[in-house]
């Protein structure tokens, strides 16, 4: 039941994402302030960004939104560009956190947290193979937290993770088949922990960070079982690595991050946070060859009378590398990263509001932009027997989107 639940929510989805798959930030004021949220307060947000933080101001918050996201995607394959009609997607939030007592808060969350896709089926100059990709990932968690006092809180979030695969393109043989395995979708668990320390100014070094505020977290892999979609997928250019069980996984990487934040005078916030990605180690990605990713945010918020203004910057390293191109393995690793994973995005420009309608109902908005970024790969050594004969592989890529939420809290 939960399995078609989640399925209805995100069946309108095509999800895009900056930091290789994942989503910059989750919610609006996270979105807006560089994709930061290990040291902030979020409340309602902070369920799969720091669990540690989910304490509302109130006793109850819910929040509901949603992102609406456009892609700019164009791949050259020796024909000129061909561009994606994968270009609009909506990507569901929703949440709940009840505060029980001094101590204790805890909530229920649902959120679209990573994704993927493209659409060529409309191109017919060969280059793309009227390829198709949609990776869709939603995640329903149960965040919990506990203050020790007024410094040190942890959290945690268990959470069921549903994941959708669908990778179908048009062999470039003189047969010309259809190949892909269907949509593909599978239910695993996760775990998130978080801790948070803020400095009150009795600590060593107390008087210089006083209000400094340091957060945690650590977020497990998760593994997804797709019957086939790689191994089909791959099979035709003989790619190593997905001929066996492999050809069944599709891992989620672990994730590490650190986050730091001040508020100046009640009404200026700032906010660092520095995650690192394990695709290296993660099932699948490994095998199209992702490296770990750095990923870097800033947040600043204004905070006035009724109202918030918020704006930041996110810089990841891109997890594809360009591989050696005039090997078979080489070139069938950069061709499906550029045309069907096109992970290339790296930096991200955001900003953002919050406006209270009343004592109990606020409005959270956010803008991403991320400038276009070109990518060439050399694709010389692909198997010559495919027919598909081209010297290099290029994408570019750019992305859009505004997130809305409303807040209550009571």
């Amino acid at each position: 039941m939960l399995k078609r639940v989640i399925l209805l929510l995100s069946a309108a989805l095509t999800l895009w994402a900056t930091n290789g798959d994942e989503l910059i930030g989750i919610g609006a004021k996270s979105r807006a302030m560089g994709g930061t949220g290990i040291a902030l307060n979020l409340g309602a947000e902070n369920g799969l960004n720091n669990p540690a933080l989910i304490e509302p101001e109130s006793k109850t918050e819910f929040l509901l939104g949603g992102t609406i996201f456009m892609p700019d995607l164009s791949f050259a394959g020796g024909d000129g560009y061909q561009k994606s009609a994968a270009d609009l997607s909506v990507i569901p939030a929703a949440s709940f956190v009840q505060k029980v007592d001094s101590r204790l808060s805890f909530g229920v969350g649902m959120f679209g947290t990573a994704g993927m896709g493209v659409d060529y089926r409309d191109d017919t100059s060969g280059s793309t193979m009227q390829m198709v990709t949609s990776l869709q990932i939603m995640k329903f968690a149960v965040p919990v937290s506990y203050r020790f006092d007024n410094n040190l809180r942890i959290g945690y979030t268990p959470y069921i993770q549903y994941s959708a695969l669908d990778i179908n393109y048009k062999e470039p043989t003189l047969l010309g088949r259809y190949r892909g395995a269907g949509l593909a979708q599978d239910l695993g668990i996760g775990h998130l922990f978080g801790a948070a320390y803020r400095f009150s100014g009795s600590e060593p070094l107390g008087r210089y960070l006083q209000g400094v505020r340091i957060g945690l977290v650590y977020r497990s892999a998760v593994k997804m079982h797709f019957k086939d979609q790689l191994r089909q997928a791959t099979e035709l250019f003989h790619l190593l690595g997905y001929l066996d069980d492999m050809g069944e996984t599709l891992q989620q990487p672990a994730e590490w991050g650190i986050g730091l934040s001040r508020t100046w005078r009640a009404r200026h916030t700032f906010a660092f946070d520095w995650r690192y990605l394990l695709w290296s180690d993660a099932d699948g990605y490994a095998t199209l060859r992702w490296s770990d990713q750095h990923i870097f945010a800033l947040g600043y918020a204004y905070k006035g009378e009724g109202w918030s203004l918020r704006a930041g910057y996110n810089y990841a390293t891109s997890p594809i590398r360009e591989q050696e191109g005039t090997t078979s393995q080489g070139a069938t690793v950069n061709l499906f990263n550029l045309l069907g994973f096109p992970a290339t995005v790296q930096q991200h420009y955001t900003v953002g509001g919050e406006y209270r309608i009343s004592r109990h109902l606020h409005l959270n908005a956010a803008f991403v932009y991320a400038p276009k970024q070109t990518r060439t790969y050399d694709t010389s050594g692909i198997d010559p027997t495919t027919l598909l004969i081209f010297e290099s592989a290029s994408v570019r890529h750019a992305q859009s989107s505004f997130t809305i939420t409303a807040n209550y809290s009571f």
